[in-house]
This record gives C-alpha cells, sequence and structure tokens, in this order.
C-alpha cells in the first residue's frame, strides 16, 4: 500500500499576528500614559446643557461680514481694545501697547526691550484705561501692569504667578476700574497658562478667580473663586456688581460687591451660543455686549459639547495628545461661525452680531461700542510662509430706539446704509485674536491631509476611552500583591 500522502503542514497569518502585537502594545502604551495622567491632570465632570436654537434675537444675520481693511500689516492680534479720546489702545501679540488715531498707528511701547520669547515679552490681554494716557493692563506672562503711555514706563502692581491664598496668579485675563486705587482682575486658572488653555478646558476644574488690587500697595482680597476659566469682566453702571464670563462653562455670572447682595454671585445667563470672551457696556450703558470666542450653535458640531460628558475619554485625549497637536484639533474642529451677543441690564438676549460661515471673520474677543466713531475689528490673517495683521473696519452701523428702550432694554446696532456726515453714530470697536478668511479661502474646501490625521487620532482616542470605560462596568481587574 502507498504511503499516504503526508498533510501539508498548517500556516500561520504572520499579519494576524503582527495586528495583535502591534494592538498589545498600543493598548499597554494607552494604559501606561492613562495611569501617569493621574499625576498630572484633574479632569473634573462636567456636562453642557443642550445648545440654544438661534432664532429671536439670535437669528444669524450676516453684519460681521459687512467691513473694510485697515492698518494691513500694521498690529499682532490686539485682543482687548480700549477707545480714549478718539483713540484706540490695544496690547499686541508682540508685548507691545499702541496706540492708533483715525486708522493709523501714531504710537507704541514695547514693554521689554529686546525681548524674544512670549514668556519674555509678555502678552497685554485685557486693557483699561486710568487717567491722563495710563491704562491698567492684564499681561498672563507678567501679571497686572500699570502703563503709562506719555513717558513709555511701566510698574508691575501684582506678579504673575503671585501666590494669593496658597494658589498662583497664573493667568491675569480681563479687568474692570473700580476707582482710581481699586481694579477688579480676573485670573482665569490657578493650573494653566495661555499657552496650555486647551488643556484647562477639557479639565473642567474650576480654579478660575476674581481679585480686588490696591493699585498703591498690591494688596489683593479674593472676591470670588472656583470659577470656570474667569475671562471677561464688566462693571455695571452703578459698580455695585460686575459680569464676569465663564468661558469653558459657556456662562456669566453676576458678582456683587455692595449692597444687601455683597459677596454673592449668581448666573447671569446661561447656556450661551458661545463661549464668552471680554465683556463691555453700550455706547448709552444700558446693555453689555458680549464677544465669544468659539461658537456652539445648535446647527453644526460641537467638539467642545460632544467629548465634555466623557471624563475618561477627555483625559485620554490630555494623555495622547501633545499640547501643540492639540490646539490644531480645537482650531480645526472649531465652529465655522463668528457671533457676538448683546444683553439687558437683567441678562436678557436682546440683539446679536453673526458670521453664519465664518466667510470673513471666525470669532471675536471683544466689542467695545461707542459714538462718533467707525467700527473696527483687530484680526489677523495667516500665508503659507508668514504672518500678517490687520485691522479691520465695520462700516455703516447706527444706534436707533429699540422699542422696548422703556423696559430698560437700551439701544442695539443694526447694519444700514451709509448715514450723512455728523449724524449721530454708534461704533462698535470688534478685537480678534484669529484671523480672517479672504473669499477665496472661504470658497476653498476646508478638507486637508492635517483635519484627516486630527480626525483619526482623535476617533481613536474616543474610542479607545469609550472601551475602556465599558470595561469598568464588564471586568473586576485587580492588582496581586
Amino acid at each position: 500500500m502507498a504511503d499516504p500522502t503526508p498533510a501539508e503542514p498548517v500556516r500561520r497569518s504572520s499579519r494576524g499576528g503582527f495586528f495583535f502585537l502591534l494592538f498589545t502594545c498600543a493598548a499597554i502604551y494607552v494604559g501606561y500614559k492613562l495611569r501617569a495622567s493621574y499625576n498630572v491632570f484633574d479632569v473634573q465632570p462636567f456636562k453642557f446643557k443642550p445648545r440654544p436654537p438661534l432664532t429671536g434675537p439670535l437669528a444669524p444675520n450676516t453684519r460681521l461680514q459687512a467691513m473694510e481693511r485697515l492698518l494691513e500689516n500694521g498690529i499682532q492680534g490686539p485682543e482687548s481694545i480700549e477707545v480714549v479720546d478718539g483713540k484706540l489702545y490695544a496690547g499686541t501679540g508682540e508685548g507691545k501697547v499702541v496706540e492708533i488715531t483715525d486708522g493709523k498707528l501714531t504710537d507704541e511701547y514695547l514693554l521689554v526691550p529686546g525681548c524674544s520669547s512670549i514668556r519674555e515679552c509678555g502678552r497685554p490681554l485685557g486693557i483699561r484705561h486710568l487717567k491722563d494716557k495710563e491704562f491698567v493692563v492684564a499681561d498672563p506672562y507678567r501679571g497686572l501692569l500699570l502703563v503709562n503711555m506719555n513717558n513709555k514706563s511701566h510698574r508691575v502692581v501684582l506678579a504673575a504667578e503671585t501666590l494669593i491664598e496658597g494658589a498662583p496668579m497664573r493667568f491675569a485675563d480681563d479687568l474692570d476700574v473700580l476707582d482710581e486705587d481699586t481694579v477688579l482682575l480676573s485670573d482665569c486658572s490657578t493650573r494653566w497658562e495661555l499657552m496650555h488653555f486647551f488643556v484647562e478646558m477639557l479639565e473642567m476644574k474650576p480654579t478660575g478667580r476674581v481679585l480686588k488690587v490696591d493699585l498703591r500697595t498690591g494688596e489683593v482680597t479674593v472676591l470670588a473663586r472656583d470659577l470656570y476659566f474667569a475671562n471677561g469682566m464688566q462693571l455695571f453702571p452703578d459698580k455695585q456688581s460686575i459680569v464676569v464670563g465663564e468661558s469653558t462653562a459657556a456662562r456669566l455670572i453676576r458678582l456683587y460687591l455692595s449692597g444687601p447682595k455683597a459677596g454673592q454671585k449668581e448666573v447671569f445667563l446661561d447656556n450661551m451660543p458661545g463661549f464668552p470672551d471680554n465683556v463691555r457696556l453700550s455706547s448709552d450703558g444700558k446693555s453689555f455686549w458680549v464677544a465669544c470666542y468659539a461658537a456652539r450653535v445648535l446647527d453644526k458640531f460641537s467638539f467642545s459639547d460632544t467629548v465634555m460628558e466623557y471624563p475618561l475619554v477627555r483625559r485620554l485625549i490630555l494623555s495622547l495628545i501633545p499640547g501643540d497637536l492639540l490646539t490644531h484639533i480645537f482650531t480645526a474642529w472649531k465652529q465655522k461661525h463668528a457671533i457676538a451677543i448683546q444683553l439687558s441690564m437683567k441678562g436678557e438676549i436682546i440683539a446679536s452680531l453673526h458670521d453664519p460661515s465664518a466667510k470673513v471673520l471666525v470669532d471675536v474677543t471683544q466689542v467695545s461700542p461707542h459714538f462718533h466713531q467707525r467700527i473696527n475689528s483687530f484680526r489677523s490673517t495667516r500665508t503659507a510662509n508668514s504672518s500678517t495683521w490687520e485691522a479691520i473696519t465695520l462700516p455703516m452701523l447706527v444706534d436707533y430706539e429699540n422699542k422696548r428702550a422703556k423696559q430698560g432694554w437700551g439701544t442695539r446696532l443694526v447694519a444700514l446704509n451709509p448715514i450723512k456726515e455728523g449724524a449721530a453714530r454708534s461704533v462698535a470697536f470688534l478685537a480678534m485674536a484669529d484671523r480672517v478668511r479672504s473669499p477665496k479661502e472661504a470658497r476653498r474646501s476646508t478638507l486637508s491631509w492635517s483635519k484627516v490625521l486630527l480626525l483619526v487620532v482623535t476617533g481613536f482616542a474616543v474610542y479607545v476611552g469609550v472601551k475602556l470605560k465599558r470595561s469598568y462596568e464588564i471586568y473586576d481587574v485587580r492588582v496581586v500583591p
């Protein structure tokens, strides 16, 4: 009998083994990074309310698209603007305080001559007029500054990283003047500085504060604590209370300084259609303008709203994605919608300004209305090899009486045709820290390889986070001594 044909050896797929090994290594790496993150990040539970519909006074319009450009390549990214006697004053990304008159740069003061980095030069953010040509400036890297534009000098009233109640002042952002000797200052975070803003946003650990600072002595009093990224600030006309933006929570609070409610705080406006930045009074002092550095409108995907209810996913993103890449992710997923809203003294929305497709503007950092001026906005434009900055004017905005003015609603802004010379004009100086999109850019496809890569990385992080979260409900893994 012939020998039986020997059986062929079973071939094992090397590809399957490779992917198994790869997945195992990835799981070990993710687990290691996740465990290590508990010593670095303090991620807290948080969930946004359903986003508000854009109806009524929030109905989209195109008022933010009507603008002409000024000061092209003149200044670098002012975040806040102060108007004094028809002149604009602002801090820039280069560490300067500048003066602008009739659309031209007329004066500038570099706070730290010869500096070479943002930490060394500083980054002036909120700015307020004190007296004559003296200004108080909030700088997250240098602290609270008293700047004199006459003799080009400044004094550090309260240095950054100063310990206050045992916690450092790490992120001075905005301020308002209570009186000639006293300033109210927002300290966004005691944990993270400016360049780690997105870490602060994903952690959602409320460490923001409102500080009262004596300009003569530097003495500090904490008026409010445990705020979600305390940002823009604006006193009520009677100075008995102040509106403070909790940026990462998309809401405003009202803090009482004197009177029967002194020391108390309450929600002024919750569940905003954007993340609030600076807050300023309207031209007639009867309402507030709130700028939003990013929108969270209902009809568009919101990265923040999506990941916020999953603390483990947020922790995983912070653990796996470097800070620089994290900034690009937020930029890529940022809603293409610019918005600023007007509020009554009761915190009711009475008007809004939009660029619903981000055709011209991507975001707004401040709106400061004034009579007999023009509407200016400061933004950056980026090219492939360099960054250019420009001021942009929004013309043809005038004040008119609101039908509900008798109820304390004040006035609002509306876009009209050019008005006759000498007529009363209301202008808002809009400060922007991001970029202006040209018509060519607006038509260009928003899909790019960088976005695809970010999508893959973020999707993987979310997937692993969800699987890990579910595993806690199934497996009971213990450490054996």
